[in-house]
């Protein structure tokens, strides 16, 4: 029982991409001021969260060889499981989810998306298909399955149907790109033959996408995400261009101190990213789920859900941009 609570995809489910999701669903319900009840707003969130951990269960069942080749094996992947239980756990996952999507009467778009979803899902990770194997297609399904298609399907729940049904799926990708993580995972996939996008391009390529194209889109999406709260919520715009002011000082001190050589840089993930990565979660969306508890206090336990999963996030976060600060005072 430990080793299957122990699998990581219960800890994805809980803080993978969940950082957009909540951003989407609080932005959401104060743009229909609150027509989606808070029950249906849960549903809707740990629907994802189910989504989320069948599709790393299903990934972990088709990758045991891969990773075992990468040197990645281990406990937490279930790779010490009977593939037939973690099948099971992967269906359980799938069939919990579609029973909340199903219980909150979504409409014939809604569910013709969610199956788009988990047909990607399949198509990504289980042979003959295997698109995670299969370069350029790798990149394209695996960005679309992680946030894109989740956060369209937050606005066809809430069913609002504006400029920002089209925007923000595309920014939630480029916040914090699946490109990167084909980058971070680079020595590993190359010694594994796994074909990825960034290993059929090479490393300098990748590595230079990440910093000149990747990183600077990030830091613009994340601007655009708060500049779209100031607009959505006018009475607390204030706070938005605060936290605006914030990320783009923060952004700009530690861009200027890397090229003084006066912080470490690391190429996929800087200090500067590692700063812009913090202020959305604590400036933007933090800020978002207090109005929304100030202006509707039902939705008290969808925020706590939030803060849950922020902390884990902060302790993440605050070590290393503590060590950035003590290195420049130092």
């Amino acid at each position: 029982m430990s080793t299957v609570l122990g699998l990581r995809a219960w800890n994805m489910a809980f803080l993978g991409p969940v950082e957009i999701w909540y951003f989407s669903v609080f932005y959401l319900s104060l743009a229909t001021q609150f027509q989606v009840p808070i029950l249906s707003a849960l549903a809707l969130v740990v629907s994802l969260m189910l989504y989320e951990a069948w599709g790393v269960l299903v990934n972990d069942i088709y990758d045991r060889e891969v990773d075992l080749a990468a040197g990645k094996s281990g406990v937490r992947r279930g790779h010490t499981l009977d593939p037939r239980l973690m099948w099971g756990l992967a269906l359980a996952a799938a069939a919990a989810s579609w029973a909340l999507v199903l219980a909150t009467d979504p409409t014939p778009v809604l569910v013709a998306t969610w199956l788009v979803a988990y047909s990607l899902g399949i198509l990504y990770s289980v042979p003959p298909f295997r698109f995670k194997n299969r370069g350029l297609l790798s990149l394209v399904c695996n960005s679309v399955l992680e946030r894109p298609l989740p956060v369209l399907i937050i606005f066809l729940f809430f069913r609002y149907y504006g400029l920002e049904t089209i925007l923000f799926p595309i920014l939630s990708e480029l916040v914090w790109s699946v490109f990167k993580h084909q980058v971070h995972d680079y020595d590993e996939d190359l010694k594994a033959n796994v074909r990825t996008y960034a290993v059929q391009i090479g490393r300098s390529l990748s590595y230079s996408i990440v910093r000149f194209v990747i990183n600077p889109l990030g830091v613009l999406s994340v601007l655009a995400f708060a500049a779209a709260a100031a607009i959505k919520v006018p009475e607390y715009s204030s706070v938005f261009l605060a936290s605006l002011g914030i990320t783009v000082v923060g952004v700009a001190v530690l861009l200027i101190l890397e090229r003084l050589t006066l912080v470490y840089t690391d190429p996929l993930d800087p200090p500067y990213m590692l700063f812009l990565d913090f202020s959305f979660l604590v400036t933007v969306i933090l800020a978002l789920a207090t109005i929304v508890l100030v202006r509707q206090p039902t939705y008290l336990p969808l925020v706590a859900l939030f803060i849950l999963s922020l902390i884990p996030h902060l302790r993440y976060y605050l070590p290393m941009l503590g060590t950035v600060i003590h290195k420049v005072a130092a």
